[in-house]
């Protein structure tokens, strides 16, 4: 996702990749700070909860692998195996691990003020059952793995067979073990393959007119309009068809608003963009904190007020925070520390040949 480490815009054909960040990161943070809002009881329009939230829970997760996808290859053929995987320790279960132990020991001393009722226990089972948003670096890292390993040992083969595997468990994945890493793969997976997929969208810069920025949001609202119609229920299968047609139509919207966006100035979805990392696993503790305080201190109930405080402070707090990590160079908050790098000692292999 998220780190500078794992999507990074080398050249002017990728400054989109930060802006399409920068809105993905958004979109998370007010999707947790809706939901916190109305599992703590905080008056909100059930209507309005239901749109916003059926919209961004949508496709706003799998854009995220859709962006991890795109220069999966570049790295893992510059790196080599062993090489790539110790990276993505480094970058994605190193802060994983980090950040679910803080988040988690700060839910357990404040239980009687959070939604989760967390016990140490289960903060403790980090390595099998992820925890709040904490999730998405845990699936992530493994279809790292998973993704490498397929490329390194099936070579120009891997996307196809891969592929077909990844549409399998999407819409075969209720008959799935119950297993939270299983079910990620099985939903998420087919996202990155389409991402690696579309690699070379990547490479030249295209302009984006008005034209195509319609069309893709009559997609986006036809295609969402559809998906949270009442008489999906009674499509069956085809409701997960449908879904996976939602998802890839949210991800278009967004890169072509992101192309558009790269075409002049746009500092700030590019700079939380840069800085999704430290709003990701920071922005629960902020957000979470915003509301406890309004609302079992100061008495507030007013919805409008938690939305602007949570979602303003959801961001901002975290964002000080990686700026700062940045500017002073703090290592060890958002990968690990120098000290502690697998990647350094990784054996390099040869890099794997490069799909024609």
């Amino acid at each position: 996702m998220i780190s500078r480490a794992n999507i990074r815009a080398p050249n002017p054909a990728t400054a989109w990749v930060d802006p399409a960040k920068g809105i993905g990161i958004v979109l998370v943070v007010v999707g947790h700070v809706t939901d916190g809002l109305v599992r703590a009881g905080v008056p909100f329009d059930a209507d309005v909860f239901a749109v916003l939230h059926d919209t961004f829970y949508s496709f706003h997760m799998p854009l995220f692998f859709f962006l991890s996808g795109l220069f999966f290859l570049q790295s893992l053929e510059k790196r080599g195996l062993p090489t790539f995987i110790a990276g993505k320790v480094d970058s994605l279960l190193y802060p994983y691990v980090l950040w679910s132990l803080v988040q988690g020991f700060v839910e357990v001393a404040m239980g009687r003020y959070t939604n989760s009722g967390a016990q140490v226990s289960d903060v403790l089972a980090l390595a099998w059952a992820p925890r709040q948003q904490m999730w998405f670096l845990y699936a992530l890292f493994f279809v790292f793995v998973v993704s490498a390993c397929a490329r390194t040992w099936l070579g120009s083969r891997w996307i196809g067979v891969l592929g077909v595997l990844a549409l399998l468990g999407y819409f075969g994945r209720h008959w799935l073990p119950a297993v939270p890493l299983v079910s990620y793969l099985a939903l998420y997976l087919v996202f990155f393959v389409a991402g690696a997929w579309r690699r070379s969208e990547v490479r030249v810069p295209r302009q984006v007119g008005a034209g195509a920025l319609a069309l893709a949001a009559v997609g986006f609202v036809l295609a969402e309009v559809l998906l949270q119609a009442p008489w999906l229920q009674e499509l069956g299968g085809w409701s997960l068809l449908l879904s996976l047609v939602a998802a890839f139509a949210g991800i278009a919207f967004v890169v072509t608003v992101s192309r558009w966006v790269a075409t002049g100035p746009s500092p700030i979805l590019t700079v939380l963009g840069r800085h999704s990392m430290a709003i990701f696993v920071l922005h629960t503790l902020f957000a979470s904190g915003a509301r406890i305080v309004l609302q079992r201190f100061l008495h507030v109930e007013d919805v409008t007020v938690h939305v602007i405080a949570g979602i303003g402070l959801g961001i901002l707090a975290p964002l000080v925070i990686g700026v700062l990590a940045e500017r002073w160079r703090i290592g060890g908050l958002f990968e690990a520390p120098e000290a502690l790098r697998l990647e350094r000692r990784a054996t390099r292999r040869p890099a794997t040949q490069a799909i024609d």
